[in-house]
């Protein structure tokens, strides 16, 4: 058996305290806040782009793709003149974290355009996007064009936020692959190499010191790196969040409201930032007791071990930010995401931290005894081959359920930026593995068995450490050239996503004449679209020039007449226009005219139905698996769901002061046990109830009377909410309604 393996059951033991500390730490850190995703995108707003409503809004509800940072995010309106008319801060709602909830001061009658801005709470991108809404006005005098309606373009990856991140990535690797090295190929390959020489005293100590040595000042350098990509980071980050320049964002840190200090101590990034300075810090004091401590006695594998523990747990700390941090549609475990991509992050460390380990040995070996050399690199190269093999296993396994979470299609493989970068990446490392194949099938075999011949030989085996040294070399300049490409894949949006915002709506593509004509309308229901109409020649080629493109719209199933939207045109080719003029559920023609000079009109006919926006599916986001696992903690809860009847459900009891006094006794009588005199869910039962009952005082002004009285009637599926259907009647728990809405919701009205 392999020495490496004597030894496990003191490694365990070693190990068992840092693994401790290090889950607890990242229980922590992932309780606090929720595993989410990256890139907040707007999945619906209400009221919706383009609603007419007939008195202002109290609250405007957006609901996101992910959870935004509410101390970093905000909702401006705007006047069709482009004046502020209120700047409010997203407050997230407790029970549905991607609902951000915008309370508003009165509003007079008017065109209004909502424009907001969220940073992922997640990984700090920020994205933004404006839509239209009118209050107070009729159709005949709504002309929501003046005030336009757009989402912000996909993040791009920045030459700084890349450097950053490769450099956290290459940081990640040294320290790692360093240190794994030592234990892993490093110590054994020395033992062999005292078995050949048959006297371990034959080896001077400084030459055993010198080569851990080596290895210890790599992964100071990755321990540097790592430091310095930490603190550039969260200024970078703090400043992009803020919307401010990073030397104004370093000048006010003193200021405890500034940027960098509300994100260091008041955001999910800043906890995820503090677990890893603290666990620098824990590496730092593990590599500062191998000084004195080489692999190749019991005490020296002790250190090892442990340094080798906190050197693979670090990096959970850049999962938790990364996308693989999130919760797509299909994923039932949170964790396992994250848990892959941490597990990726170990193997990719260990290989490419170890090639430039592996490379440095293998250069700076330089011995009196030319034979005894080679067996040293040849048992190193024995003892690496196989862990790099290993290494690549794992990272094509967690490489391609990573690929499945986050590209799903190859549409989303092909069609966007991530998805390209992908592609990319995955062609350096098929030429990696090629090189790593020549190592291991060529290189490896013939360097150990002629280390092990006679003298004669080792001029033979001098030229096989050659070859060696530049394949190693020619794959650290790939592995480097990864790790770029993968630091400006972490800024774009995860092709899933991508591809799927890319490609939703309604799509219809028809030949006329010489072109081929594609028509999308975004989202496809009814209220606000985008419509784009792009244009192709039989030849593959893109059509830009026209004179005029418009789309003729009319009602199959009423006769509302014809409405002309005319497109403008885009950098990308497309022509585009954004309208409510689609307000009701049905059938639509669609006629695009084309105007091109030298030519009559061309008509393209397309057919669109519209139905109503469905409501937006709420997101389970336990309080982490991996911190609900250890303190077993609750976790937040979905929103629930009421069927679209109970939405249009009209209180048939006037809110009067008896009305509301017949409420107040039935809720005390019921209901004030669970949630409390205040609404907050803080009754005397509730510390014996999850999940925890509502927050009354948030859900009643974010839902229709209907919507609340259903759930009086019904309960709420899977909750500890019951159905009062038999103990109430139904002028009773209208009541009660009329009641929570007196008391819970603001600027709530009664009737006279």
């Amino acid at each position: 058996m392999s020495a490496v393996f004597r030894w496990w059951p003191t490694r365990v033991r070693q190990m068992a305290f840092p693994l401790c500390l290090f889950a607890l730490l990242v229980s922590l850190v992932t309780h606090a806040v929720p595993v989410a995703s990256a890139h907040s995108y707007l999945v619906r707003a209400e009221p919706s782009a383009g609603q007419l409503l007939v008195e202002a809004p109290r609250v405007i509800q957006l609901w996101f793709s992910e959870e935004p940072e509410p101390r970093f995010s905000q909702v401006q309106l705007f006047t069709t003149g482009g004046s502020v008319v209120q700047t409010v801060p997203m407050s997230v709602a407790p029970e549905d974290p991607r609902l951000a909830v915008i309370r508003l001061a009165p509003l007079p009658n008017g065109i209004y355009t909502v424009s907001w801005r969220a940073v992922s709470v997640v990984d700090g991108h920020t994205t933004a996007g404006n839509f239209p809404i009118g209050v107070g006005i009729g159709p005949e005098t709504a002309n929501l064009a003046s005030a336009t309606a757009s989402d912000a373009p996909s993040p791009v990856a920045t030459m700084p936020q890349t450097a950053i991140r490769s450099l956290a990535y290459l940081s990640t690797s040294l320290v790692a692959g360093a240190i794994a090295f030592g234990s892993l190929v490093l110590g054994p390959a020395w033992a062999r190499r005292q078995a050949w020489l048959g006297d371990a005293s034959a080896i001077p100590t400084s030459e055993i010191s010198a080569a851990f040595g080596r290895l210890r000042r790599i992964a100071v350098a990755g321990l540097a790196g790592g430091t310095f990509a930490a603190l550039a980071g969260a200024v970078m980050q703090a400043a992009s969040s803020a919307g401010t320049g990073v030397w104004e964002t370093v000048a006010r840190v003193s200021d405890l409201t500034s940027p960098i200090p509300t994100l260091l101590l008041e955001t999910r990034y800043g906890q995820v930032w503090g677990a890893r300075i603290l666990g620098l810090g824990l590496i730092a004091v593990a590599i500062a007791s191998l000084r004195h401590a080489d692999p190749v006695t019991a005490r020296g594998r002790q250190r090892w071990a442990v340094a080798t523990t906190f050197a693979t747990l670090w990096p959970v700390t850049i999962s938790l930010n990364s996308h693989s941090a999130s919760l797509p549609a299909g994923i039932t475990l949170p964790v396992v995401p994250l848990i892959a991509d941490w597990v990726h992050l170990i193997a990719a460390g260990t290989w490419v931290g170890g090639l430039v380990a592996l490379a440095t040995t293998v250069i700076s070996t330089r011995t009196a005894d030319r034979t005894s050399s080679i067996a040293f690199i040849g048992a190193m190269v024995g003892r690496f081959s196989p862990l790099a093999l290993a290494c690549v296993l794992v990272l094509a396994l967690t490489g391609a359920y990573q690929s499945l979470i986050l590209v799903a299609s190859t549409g989303a493989l092909t069609g966007t930026d991530h998805g390209w970068g992908l592609l990319l990446k995955l062609g350096l490392v098929a030429i990696l593995i090629g090189l790593g194949a020549i190592n291991l099938i060529w290189v490896r075999p013939r360097l150990v068995r002629r280390s092990t011949d006679t003298v004669a030989h080792s001029g033979t085996a001098g030229r096989q450490v050659a070859v060696l040294a530049n394949v190693v070399g020619i794959e650290i300049v790939l592995t480097m050239s990864v790790l770029v490409i993968v630091g400006a894949m972490t800024q774009l949006q995860p092709a899933r996503d991508a591809w799927a915002a890319k490609t939703r709506g309604i799509f219809r593509e028809v030949a006329a004449e010489d072109l081929s004509v594609r028509l999308r309308v975004n989202p496809g229901e009814t209220g606000y679209n985008t419509f784009s109409l792009g244009m192709t020649t039989r030849a593959g080629k893109l059509v830009t020039e026209a004179r005029k493109v418009a789309l003729i719209l009319r009602m199959r199933d009423h006769e509302m007449g014809d409405t002309e939207l005319v497109l403008t045109p885009r950098p990308d080719g497309t022509f585009t226009a954004g309208s409510g003029v689609a307000s009701m559920v049905g059938t639509f023609d669609i006629e695009a005219v084309i105007r091109q000079d030298g030519r009559d009109d061309i008509r393209v006919p397309f057919v669109v139905d519209l139905d109503v926006p469905p409501m937006p599916t709420p997101s389970f986001t336990a309080s982490s698996a991996v911190g609900k696992g250890v303190t077993g903690s609750p976790g937040a809860y979905a929103t629930p769901i009421a069927p679209a009847e109970a939405r249009a459900l009209r209180n048939p009891i006037a809110n009067t002061l008896a009305s509301a006094e017949r409420g107040r006794l039935i809720y005390t009588q019921s209901c004030v046990t669970c949630h409390g005199v205040t609404g907050k869910g803080d009754g005397p039962s509730a510390v014996a109830i999850r999940p925890p009952p509502a927050d009354l005082s948030t859900h009643v002004s974010l839902h229709t009377e209907g919507e609340l009285w259903w759930w009086v009637t019904n309960g709420i599926a899977g909750r500890p909410m019951p159905a009062w259907r038999e103990a109430l009647t139904d002028d009773e728990r209208w009541d009660v309604v009329n009641y929570m809405i007196d008391e819970f919701s603001p600027n709530a009205r009664r009737t006279p």
